[in-house]
């Protein structure tokens, strides 16, 4: 089974549920799982993480600014 083939079969075995994916770029891969997770779910998971969570800063190659996020 090829690449593409097993892709598409789990989106379709996903998209049988509420999960609904939907392909967003194919090169790259990128598919969006929509309703993977509950809001409440989400908050949890993130309740977990926090206190694992830093303050980490990127440069932005435009301005040079370095704006901080949490990763």
């Amino acid at each position: 089974m090829g690449r593409n083939q097993l892709v598409m079969g789990i989106l379709t075995f996903v998209a049988v549920g509420m999960v609904q994916p939907e392909v967003l770029s194919w090169s790259p891969r990128i598919i969006l799982f929509h309703n993977f997770l509950s809001g409440e779910e989400c908050d949890y998971l993130k309740g977990l993480a926090r206190s694992q969570l830093h303050v980490s800063y990127v440069a932005d190659a435009i301005t040079g600014k370095f704006p901080s996020r949490l990763s």
